[in-house]
């Protein structure tokens, strides 16, 4: 295997960035697999988007960078903003749903 995984993923990494920044927090929950559905509220991802904007300030360009990895892919989503970036790890199944989404720590180590 590359090191990239395959422009669909840069583009689902993409939609979900999108969606975050358009405040499509349903959206958000669509993509990700379903056990994660009934355990979060589209209200409450935008909660927790809310709290993340508050520490990076307005948001501009965003980056993807996605690696396959065991059971799916890896998409590390950095959005930079006005007072300092926020990278979020984002991962997919096969089937292309949202099995993970975090935040990373500034220098916390990679999946990769």
């Amino acid at each position: 295997m590359g090191f990239g995984a395959g422009p669909e993923w840069d583009e689902r990494a993409g939609a979900l960035a999108r969606a975050l920044l358009g405040g499509d927090y349903a959206g958000v929950r669509q993509m990700l697999q379903p056990q994660a559905q009934q355990a979060l509220t589209a209200e409450r991802i935008g909660q927790m988007w809310q709290l993340a904007l508050a520490q990076i300030g307005e948001p501009g360009p965003v980056a993807a960078s996605c690696r396959p990895q065991p059971g799916g892919v890896a998409a590390l989503i950095t959005f930079t903003g006005s007072n300092g970036p926020l990278s979020l790890l984002a991962g997919f199944t096969p089937s292309g749903q949202v099995a993970l989404l975090r935040v990373i720590a500034p220098g916390e180590a990679l999946p990769w």
